[in-house]
């Protein structure tokens, strides 16, 4: 139900049945985490997001995996908090994956900050080379007249 919820974008409903799960007794794990974090992070709900997160390490003892991060990272980007999300993964405590990194480089993209989308690309570059999402994403802003001010 949680993970429904999270999918459906009804957050409140998510963090409802979370509150509900645990009055219960059943302990959610990191997977219903992940769930709840993607829905605010499509519904834009920055707050709620590192709310839940901080209360998973908490108040549920559970380890964020990179999956987490990922999911603060998007919401972050999608809210524009981009110093923020490019922060974060930058303390992350291990290196962040592709998806990550693609996070950040569509939100910068999308808003304008062609400067952090090209740094983004590069972190993207060299986790693994084959990934044409980067060089795409890039090509589209470049196509559109938009060059990165700095790198």
């Amino acid at each position: 139900m949680l993970a429904a919820y999270a999918h459906a974008g009804h957050c409140c409903e998510a963090m409802q049945t979370l509150a509900a799960m645990a009055v219960e007794g059943i302990k959610c794990d990191e997977n219903a985490f992940i769930s709840i974090l993607n829905g605010c992070s499509h519904s834009g709900l920055v707050e709620i997001s590192q709310w839940c997160f901080q209360s998973m390490v908490a108040d549920y003892n559970l380890v964020p995996w990179v999956e987490h991060f990922s999911c603060i990272v998007d919401v972050l980007g999608r809210s524009n908090c981009l110093h923020e999300a490019e922060e974060l993964l930058h303390a992350m405590p291990f290196l962040p994956d592709v998806a990550t990194w693609s996070s950040l480089l569509s939100a910068s993209e999308t808003h304008k900050d062609l400067g952090r989308a090209w740094r983004a690309a590069q972190h993207i570059s060299k986790i693994d080379p084959s990934q044409g999402v980067s060089y795409v994403l890039l090509s589209n802003s470049l196509n559109r007249g938009i060059a990165p001010d700095k790198y």
